[in-house]
């Protein structure tokens, strides 16, 4: 269902960075006269209606322009509705705004009466009306599906630390082998680690060999939440002994299988960036051994690469905070008001008072410091300063090495670069993940917590100016 001006109501690019919906008259005559039941605030069901367009465009009919048109109008209209819900979800913690996305699937135009054709260059959306069948699906559960598959898509999210996929799937590929690698590259404990393998057999062993079953018998379910009685199944694996397994005890058993997922899709985010995980680093030492023995040009590389680390890591600390800000501001309500106070209230006690999480929770009158910390959501707030920090600094890096060791650079050199700026992005970040753990009221003293200091003393400073 969805009304009826979506037919000729055109959302479109316009420039490098904008986009706006324009009503297109001609289309809009056209339906009104193929379709005179429907009023432009009309709710309608659409089935019927593409499959006539279809039928028109499909068919070498003199309406089959106006029927592409319409249908072009539509499928631009629902990539706008897709990309306003993923800005929703992932706006906030991994700085993805739907004009990100719009730049990317939508026709662009140069001139303002241009009107959407092929010429235009949306690969997407040709792709969606040359594969869609209206007898089979309804155009808007379509181009859902075509848009999420798309390649360039999933890789304006991965750039953006997004992996549409469910925990449930991701712990049904992974293999033991793997798992034990992940979780030692995230510096776990032997003991955490044997824990999370029987986990991870258990799981294995009931959700993933029951879901093969069902599949096996016809149905093609992707891949549910465990239900309850998997749980318990999985918790009777891991404590044969116990008497009961009650809800909390339940929840829990879910809880580690999340965040055992947690860990696995971190590690395919970053091997779609490109990034190498922390064991396969290697130093600095490396990066190019060419003219290292000169010392006053090593040196003076050392002053412009740390100056340049910093740059860049201020200008990603501001750019992410900034964004979670702006996220806040723009719901325009009391509630999300309150909430950018608490949100930039909490950020300043944590980094620049060192105030540990249990105190500031009350101190703000939220429910509990777990519900704190999914409202502040730290670890994704440094992972995006990480890759922010990462972007710039490599481009920085190259235009010095090439600037510096312009003789003889070994093939592999960029690769070198990236490896470096991860392992150096990777010690703060794991630097601040250590200083958070303390749970003590503290000094703040990773690079982290004071350049977000810094940062939010310039914003408080600034905004009671």
């Amino acid at each position: 269902m969805g009304v009826v001006s979506k037919y000729w109501i055109w959302v479109r690019v316009i420039g490098l960075s904008r986009c706006e919906s324009i009503e297109l008259k001609e289309v809009k005559a056209f339906f009104q006269q193929e379709f005179p039941q429907f009023s432009p605030g009309d709710d309608i069901s659409d089935r019927d209606i593409q499959r006539q367009l279809m039928l028109w465009l499909r068919h070498d009919d003199n309406r089959r322009q106006m029927a592409e048109l319409c249908l072009r109008c539509f499928i631009s209209n629902q990539l706008r509705n897709i990309s306003i819900k993923l800005e929703k979800k992932f706006a906030k913690t991994h700085d993805l705004t739907s004009n990100h996305i719009l730049l990317l699937v939508l026709d662009k135009s140069r001139k303002i009466e241009e009107i959407p054709n092929s010429s235009n260059i949306s690969i997407l959306i040709n792709h969606i009306l040359e594969t869609f069948d209206a007898e089979k699906s309804n155009l808007s559960t379509w181009t859902i599906r075509i848009f999420y598959s798309d390649r360039e898509v999933k890789k304006l999210l991965l750039y953006h630390g997004i992996e549409l996929v469910t925990n449930w799937m991701i712990l049904s590929y992974i293999t033991p082998v793997k798992l034990e690698k992940i979780l030692k590259n995230n510096l776990c404990s032997v003991g955490e680690i044997q824990q999370s393998l029987q986990l991870l057999d258990a799981y294995h062993q009931i959700y993933r060999s029951q879901l093969l079953q069902t599949r096996q018998a016809g149905t093609r379910s992707r891949y549910p939440d465990p239900t309850e009685e998997q749980l318990r199944q999985i918790a009777e694996k891991l404590f044969p002994n116990r008497r009961n397994y009650p809800p909390k005890f339940l929840q829990d058993v879910r809880s580690k299988l999340q965040n055992i997922a947690h860990f696995i899709r971190e590690e395919r985010i970053r091997v779609r960036q490109g990034i190498t995980s922390v064991n396969s680093q290697k130093s600095w030492d490396n990066i190019p051994e060419q003219n290292h023995h000169i010392e006053e040009e090593q040196s003076e590389f050392s002053r412009l690469y740390n100056s340049s680390f910093d740059g860049c890591f201020a200008g990603a600390v501001k750019k992410v905070v900034e964004a979670r800000i702006t996220y806040f501001k723009a719901k325009r309500t009391a509630k999300y008001q309150k909430k950018l106070n608490n949100f930039i209230e909490a950020l300043h006690l944590f980094h620049c008072e060192g105030v540990p999480m249990t105190e500031i929770a009350p101190r703000l009158n939220l429910i509990d410091q777990p519900y704190l910390s999914r409202f502040l959501e730290l670890k994704g707030l440094r992972n995006d300063i990480g890759r922010n920090t990462s972007l710039c600094l490599k481009q920085c890096i190259l235009k010095l090495i090439q600037s510096q060791f312009d003789d003889d650079l070994p093939p592999d050199w960029e690769l070198k670069v990236q490896t470096f700026i991860d392992k150096e992005i990777k010690t703060v970040i794991q630097e601040a993940e250590q200083e958070a753990r303390n749970g003590k009221r503290q000094t703040m003293n990773s690079k982290i917590a004071r350049t977000i200091c810094e940062y939010i003393c310039d914003y408080l400073n600034g905004s009671r100016g």
